[in-house]
């Protein structure tokens, strides 16, 4: 750098409450470059002069001049003075500034399509916070038993092998989804096997992962009317077409279901006991036959099974199946 170059006036703005000295004169000088008030080129005051300045101690302006020169704004030595380098004038010249707008609002972050989407249908339960019966959000948690949990979760962690702590299976844990696969066999009437379980966080994550791997944007989608309300929110948020379909005591009407939409990809039906209207008889038992066995089908698409079922008063399971066949 020249060192004839005239010495600018610095002028910085007030320091805000909290801020050190030293991190004030730095963002202060930095921005001042950023923006373009300092130029390419400018020779800055002396440590000396600017400590004189604004009454501080002059090792606190060299400090903040060392982290300037070694993030590149700018350079000098002992003698010659200090400069804003060139490289660093991010501020853009009158011909390139239309150019620069452009690009900013291309590169401006926004939400993709489905992103859009959620927000449009978000979750719409809302309970207030006071409630404490009737919540469709709240477990009864005051049946858990938090104290034989954790004894047994502390054994486990004393006795465990690190191999606990690293990444499981994708499915989740394997003696897990075989305890589950057990469990439901016996009390559900679901004969599956651990490979058959996957691990979800909870019914809205289970839900999302069905629609996204069964649905694609403009599929139709039948949904019980009434129903769980965030279900036609998430069906909606990948871009299903949600067709509701009446409830009776018997649950799901199929055949107006056909009527309103006979090609459709994906039923939510609820197993066992319906809600909210609390029917405890299940279509998809042994007196439910499609007529002609047709039923709702994705357009170019093997067909898609669903499996429910529920429970007698004296306890017994009724198993509940049905798949629902292609469209004739």
């Amino acid at each position: 750098m020249s060192k004839t170059a005239a010495t600018v006036t610095l002028s910085l703005r007030p320091r805000a409450a909290g801020a050190t000295l030293l991190r004030w004169l730095y963002d202060e000088i930095r921005l001042a470059i950023v923006e373009g008030r300092l130029a390419p080129g400018a020779r800055l005051p002396s440590t000396r002069g600017i400590a004189r300045q604004y009454r501080v101690a002059r090792g606190t302006v060299v400090a903040a001049f060392e982290h300037l020169i070694a993030e590149g704004y700018i350079e000098g030595s002992v003698g010659s003075g200090s400069f804003v380098r060139k490289v660093t004038a991010l501020a853009p010249t009158t011909a390139t500034a239309p150019r620069a707008r452009a690009r900013a609002s291309v590169l401006t972050p926004s939400l993709s399509t489905r992103g859009q989407r959620l927000v449009s249908h978000p979750f719409p339960l809302r309970m207030a916070a006071k409630t404490h019966t009737f919540r469709l959000d709240m477990a009864a948690l005051e049946a858990f038993p938090i104290k034989t949990w954790s004894r047994i979760a502390s054994r486990c962690l004393r006795t465990g092998v690190p191999s606990l702590l690293a990444h499981g299976e994708t499915l989740g844990f394997l003696p897990l989804r075989a305890t589950i696969a057990q469990y439901v066999g016996l009390t559900r009437g679901v004969q599956c096997s651990a490979e058959e379980v996957v691990i979800i966080s909870g019914t809205q994550a289970s839900l999302d992962l069905i629609a996204r791997l069964v649905l694609d944007p403009g599929d139709r989608a039948w949904v019980e009317d009434p129903c769980y309300t965030a279900i036609p929110s998430l069906l909606r948020a990948v871009g299903a077409e949600v067709v509701g379909v009446p409830v009776d005591q018997a649950g799901i009407d199929c055949d107006a279901g056909r009527r309103r939409a006979r090609v459709a990809k994906l039923a939510c039906v609820t197993p066992g006991c319906h809600f909210p209207l609390g029917a405890r008889r299940c279509r998809c038992s042994g007196d439910w036959r499609f007529s002609s066995g047709r039923a709702p089908r994705a357009r170019g698409s093997s067909r898609t099974t669903t499996t429910v079922s529920s429970a007698s008063a004296a306890g017994r399971s009724r198993p509940c199946a049905a798949s629902i066949a292609p469209v004739a």
